[in-house]
């Protein structure tokens, strides 16, 4: 083992840290200018030593910082807290022993760690209130603090009963998944929902009363979830049960509900032409159906085209238009669906004509279709868009079917455009415009993006699609609007166009709404330093700003309500008194320096925000204290707490189906 010199370790020290202490060298050797180098290379250890220990003093304090107050209330008045009501805390990778509470069920617990995941799990041996678990976190504190909780609401068991029927036998409906959460909001806290585990209310049925029972704590309106997919192979089997919440089924008490069967059969189709006479088409296929090929099968022998059928809903099958020798004929597309359980039999529309439906019966799980195809007395047919895919594929492409093989040349036009683009022009960006340094000239235009196209189904599918992804939040526009008819050579017009709004891939989290206050800083300083003639921002707007709550826009994602609780405004927690909502609108940011000029810029495009460029929904509001002040909020920074706290209920909208969801959400200021 070596040994070292306290002078050594001195200069270690010293070299550690920044600024040491200088020591001049005057090549003097004597022992006096030796104690006084040891003398200072002492000092330095110990101003060294004294701030490891205060690191240390610190690196503790934070163990036993927090006190928690709070209290246990029930969400119905007149109504009285149990006795052997309990309240427990998880924290620290285990759960810990009750808390005391008082005759009215407040509790106070102090020693608790800092900047910590707490639940709290509020409940009574003999089941006299539900169960929920609270999710929170302790803030990041080494000096003693309080954290005033909101209060633990919990509510009385109590059974909704309601009545869900079959819509064909009118018996109960036998096979309805639907259940409850009854925790509080685990937003952001999705390892702590998962250490507390299920905590559901499923609704069940009474094998006597015929009615469902589902039990909820008094006083909630809790959100409800169905699982449509009884067999878990990602297909719905049951239709949805028009509620979203609680009181929806106190409400209304009756409900009716079927289930979702896929049409599943051999379906065989034998074409002819007006004398009676067989024909065989160039080509035959289903675009939708779902379990199954789309291509038909042509057997020779019979002279009939087949398919094994399986889809929801309708089946929708196309011929593109074909010639034989110096025959031509015309395109046809023909749609089944609307089975009939008495008759055992299927609604087909176009076999015959192109209006009016046959009901066409089932034999042995067959359904043969004779199908009439309408010569073209014209020598070229003119081309006619017959259908196009549903949906976007994963390549974010559309398929296009027209009713005879067409060609894609330079003359023909097909694109996409992205449209209502936000385009901003600087001043600097060139010399030969009339846009001054300085300023910055705003503009909406639908912009073409760069696609690519490819032919199938015997070229009469065109299938169009872009070369790189397509910016969620933004809506864009599919053209067809000139192509080559490969009969006829000839360039015809379609004019065929359709919109697609592209929501984002990735699953919404509350954690996607953020508050900002327009200030053009994050963390107090200037986004964008200079504006586009190079001169300093800065000294044309303020640190502070009201509030505006903030939600990307490719997220499916409304607002319904905003209201604000509380506000923490420079490290002080402040209570609001009033708040006034400027209602909820859809803004396109794009951030700018203070002191750049603008033209042509409308009410709708905001230049200060924090966030990334793009499309936002927005909902801003001004706040008062107690005092009838308002409040207006600096930027949020880790040494200068910037906050409000707010309750947001919003809904999704998925195909006209609207759920609800509310959420308490403390935002720090941006």
């Amino acid at each position: 083992m070596f040994n070292y010199s306290k002078v050594a370790l001195g200069i270690a020290a010293c070299f550690a840290l920044s600024g040491c202490l200088e020591v001049e060298d005057n090549n003097n050797n004597n022992n006096n200018n030796n104690d006084a180098l040891v003398q200072q290379l002492e000092q330095q250890n110990q101003i060294l030593q004294n701030q490891l220990d205060y690191t240390k003093q610190k690196a503790e304090a934070w163990k036993t910082a927090i006190t928690l107050v709070g209290s246990v209330e029930l969400a119905t008045e007149g109504d009285t807290l149990p006795s052997d009501l309990s309240v427990t805390f998880y924290y620290n990778g285990q759960w810990h022993d009750a808390v005391s509470l008082a005759a009215d069920g407040s509790f106070e617990v102090s020693e608790l760690p800092a900047n910590t995941d707490f639940i709290a799990k509020v409940s009574s041996a003999s089941n006299a209130i539900v169960k929920r678990h609270f999710f929170f976190k302790t803030p990041a504190k080494d000096d003693k603090f309080i954290q005033n909780l909101l209060p633990l609401t919990v509510g009385q068991p109590e059974t909704i009963e309601f009545t869900v029927l079959d819509e064909k036998t009118n018996l109960p409906f036998k096979e309805l998944h639907l259940e409850a959460d009854l925790d509080a909001s685990s937003y952001g806290f999705s390892t702590l929902k998962q250490i507390a585990g299920d905590n559901l209310s499923k609704a069940t049925l009474n094998s006597e009363t015929g009615m469902y029972e589902l039990v909820a704590p008094k006083g909630f309106s809790l959100p409800l979830e169905q699982d449509r997919d009884l067999d878990n192979d990602g297909i719905d089997d049951v239709d949805k049960l028009e509620v979203y919440r609680t009181n929806d089924l106190s409400k209304n008490k009756l409900f009716y509900l079927d289930k979702v069967q896929a049409e599943e059969f051999k379906l065989v189709l034998n074409f002819i032409n007006k004398d009676g006479e067989t024909v065989k088409p160039e080509h035959v296929f289903a675009t939708n159906n779902s379990f199954g090929q789309a291509n038909f099968v042509y057997d020779e022998a019979l002279k009939t085209h087949s398919i094994d059928a399986n889809f929801y809903n309708s089946l929708r099958i196309n011929i593109p238009a074909f010639s034989i020798e110096d025959t031509l004929y015309r395109s046809k597309t023909l749609y089944i669906g609307n089975y009939n359980d008495q008759t055992e039999s299927y609604s087909v529309s176009g076999a015959v004509s192109n209006y009016g439906d046959k009901q066409i019966a089932l034999e042995d799980n067959v359904l043969s279709v004779v199908v009439v195809l309408q010569e073209n007395s014209e020598k070229d047919i003119s081309l006619d868009l017959v259908t196009r895919s549903e949906v976007l594929n994963q390549e974010q492409a559309f398929t296009y079917f027209f009713n005879a093989p067409i060609a894609i040349n330079e003359e023909a036009v097909v694109s996409i455009q992205q449209e209502n683009v936000l385009v901003a022009t600087p001043g600097n960006a060139s010399k030969d415009d009339s846009i001054d340094p300085g300023t910055t000239y705003f503009e909406y235009k639908n912009v073409e993006v760069e696609s690519s196209n490819s032919l199938s189904f015997n070229d009469t599918a065109l299938t169009l699609k872009p070369n790189a992804k397509l910016e969620e939040g933004y809506n864009y526009r599919f053209n067809v609007e000139k192509v080559v008819n490969k009969k006829s050579g000839k360039l015809e017009s379609i004019n065929y166009s359709h919109n697609e709004t592209i929501e984002s891939s990735e699953t919404f989290s509350e954690d996607a709404f953020v508050a900002d206050n327009m200030n053009y800083r994050k963390a107090g300083k200037l986004i964008i330093a200079t504006n586009s003639a190079g001169e300093v921002a800065g000294n044309y707007t303020s640190n502070e700003g009201s509030p505006c709550l903030l939600l990307n826009k490719k997220y499916n994602v409304f607002f319904e309500s905003i209201t604000p609780i509380s506000a923490v405004v420079n490290g002080v927690s402040t209570t609001l008194s009033a708040s006034k909502n400027w209602g909820y609108n859809d803004y396109t940011l794009h951030q700018l320096a203070d002191n750049e000029g603008t033209i042509n810029k409308s009410w709708s495009v905001r230049t200060g925000a924090a966030q990334n460029n793009g499309l936002y929904i927005a909902s801003c509001f001004n706040t008062r204290d107690t005092n009838g002040n308002y409040i207006r909020f600096e930027d949020h920074s880790a040494t200068n707490e910037n906050s409000i706290t707010v309750e947001i209920e919003y809904f999704t909208d998925e195909n006209g189906e609207r759920e609800y969801k509310t959420v308490e959400k403390k935002l720090y200021i941006d």
